[in-house]
């Protein structure tokens, strides 16, 4: 699934209008996303980056570099 640049930032700016600019975590701004089933782009967004923290925190900087060229060579 591709991700629109322009439906990203209008996503996310009507999204920071709803959600205020408290110091929410991530996965609470993930969660709520997901809850309510909207903005498809941030949901998207949020994803990756919630995946590539996890794997940051967990594997090697060797593999994960080959996970990402795995990735964008699919």
């Amino acid at each position: 699934m591709d991700i629109d640049g322009f439906d990203l930032i209008s996503e996310l700016n009507i999204l920071r209008e709803i959600i205020g600019v408290e110091n929410n975590k991530s996965i609470d701004i993930f969660n709520y996303i997901k809850r309510i089933n909207s903005f498809p782009n941030v949901y998207i967004t949020y994803r990756i980056m919630l995946t590539i923290l996890v794997l940051r925190s967990t594997m090697s900087q060797k593999i994960l570099n080959e996970l990402v060229i795995l990735s964008i060579e699919k």
